[in-house]
């Protein structure tokens, strides 16, 4: 009956959002004492647990590769401590848009992963764009001074999951793949997987 199926449905329903927020917790659990977001451990049991899940719908999972550009050389200039701090506002400038269906976590020095659930390119592109604007938007000042930190900048690479014929080693390397191309081209944006077949042809042409 169509009440039995509607029931049906919502029931899975309940039990992504159930599962979802159990890799959430688990994520939570395994946090990154500077940023407050999973660690590299969450990521590697979120990523595998996600992919698990979207299995019977792998383009509905996005890796969103988030990394700070040139922070070796601002770490340089202001030192370790306000490069913590940089660390901690890009972190939870991050948590404060976060979606439900998103688990973040701080994936090494100053490089982040999203993964977002049951999402579109389209959808994970628009995240990415919405934090690389908000963090070149943002007037950091140093601590006890009035003089103000340089503009950080941010890039990005996304990469969307393939199911069965995709592993977290290889939908990792995608993603960072889409991130090394954002350096490359010139930092400050947003680079997908797909644009990295265009520019393997491109290359392939040269």
């Amino acid at each position: 009956s169509m009440a039995l199926q509607e029931e049906m449905s919502n029931s899975s329903d309940a039990v992504r959002e159930l599962r979802q927020q159990l890799v959430e917790a688990r994520a939570e659990a395994m946090r990154d004492e500077l940023t407050d977001v999973g660690n590299r451990k969450a990521f590697n049991n979120a990523i595998e647990e996600l992919m698990f899940d979207a299995k019977d719908t792998p383009n509905s999972l996005y890796l969103v590769m988030a990394d700070i550009d040139n922070f070796k050389d601002f770490n340089d200039t202001y030192g370790h401590l306000v490069g913590d701090s940089v660390l901690r506002y890009f972190a939870s400038m991050m948590k404060k848009t976060k979606g439900d269906n998103e688990t973040i976590c701080r994936f090494g020095g100053e490089e982040f992963a999203i993964l977002i659930a049951e999402s579109s390119m389209e959808q994970a592109t628009e995240r990415a764009e919405g934090i690389r604007k908000d963090i070149q938007a943002a007037h950091l000042k140093q601590r006890n001074s009035d003089k103000p930190l340089k503009t950080i900048t941010s890039s990005f690479g996304i990469a969307q999951f393939h199911g069965d014929k995709d592993d977290a080693k290889s939908f990792l390397e995608r993603a960072d793949n889409a991130l090394y191309l954002a350096k490359e081209k010139g930092r400050n944006q947003v680079v997908d997987e797909e644009q990295l077949l265009s520019e393997k042809a491109v290359d392939a042409k040269k």
